[in-house]
């Protein structure tokens, strides 16, 4: 008789458990990443967004000759440094958001949502972010 009471409390108690992981688990996986991306959208388009255009700065810059540098030039090509840190700062926050749940779709589509909005006009878009050899 004892037990029977000790494995009823002991199948309950697996029960619960389960019941617990399986809430834990739809959460992680249905809940967080919504939540996460409402939250951290913001703050991670406008990181993309800057290191896009320290990007694009220090491309432009280096596209003219060195006999050519204006002062402007001149400047952009010291950016490297600002260009750098909001290149790694939007890194670092793409790996911490990976890491609450968000798969690189999510991050890629937040990317180009950024550039998006900085750009409405697609055809100027694409064309900037085109490469000439």
């Amino acid at each position: 008789m004892q037990i029977d009471v000790i494995l009823r409390r002991a199948v309950i108690g697996l029960d619960v458990i389960a019941a617990l992981t399986i809430i834990a688990l739809g959460f992680h996986v249905f809940v967080q990443p919504p939540l996460v991306k409402a939250v951290y959208s913001g703050q991670y388009e406008n990181l993309v967004a800057k290191c896009d255009k320290a990007s694009k700065d220090r491309l432009l810059a280096k596209a003219q000759p060195p006999a050519n540098l204006a002062g402007e030039a001149k400047t952009l090509l010291h950016r490297e440094t600002d260009e750098q840190s909001a290149c790694d700062a939007s890194d670092s926050m793409r790996n911490h958001l990976t890491s609450l749940g968000l798969t690189e779709n999510d991050l890629s589509e937040l990317g180009v949502q950024a550039m998006e909005d900085k750009e409405p006009d697609v055809s100027a878009f694409v064309q900037i972010h085109q490469f000439k050899y």
